[in-house]
């Protein structure tokens, strides 16, 4: 519970004095969101998560690393939740734009 206010603090900091940095913005609401899912608080960490990936996809487009990673950490969000229709329709949305920016050494790591 330390650690949320913590978090929220530094979210708060970084909107205020650090706007610009859209990047450590969104690196604070996702360290938050992981919080929140540790915390067991699984449906406001799904919230934010799905806030962070759209976010992500929006600044730097969806075959950026940081995309691919909240878009994996939504996925597995939306599974705790049992929301398994959601995650599938969203991966295989996005399989074909993940392959693409990994490229061969997806290939490698699926062969092995």
């Amino acid at each position: 519970e330390e650690a949320l206010s913590v978090l929220e603090a530094h979210l708060t900091l970084m909107r205020r004095y650090w706007s610009l940095d859209k990047e450590g913005v969104l690196i604070a609401q996702s360290n938050l969101a992981n919080c929140h899912s540790q915390m067991g608080q699984d449906k406001e960490a799904l919230r934010q998560k799905r806030h962070v990936h759209a976010s992500w996809e929006a600044l730097l487009g969806p075959s950026d690393p940081h995309s691919i990673t909240s878009l994996v950490c939504l996925a597995i969000s939306l599974l705790k939740l049992h929301c398994f229709a959601e995650a599938k329709t969203l991966l295989r949305e996005k399989t074909p734009v993940v392959q693409r920016a990994l490229g061969a050494t997806l290939c490698r790591i699926q062969s092995s």
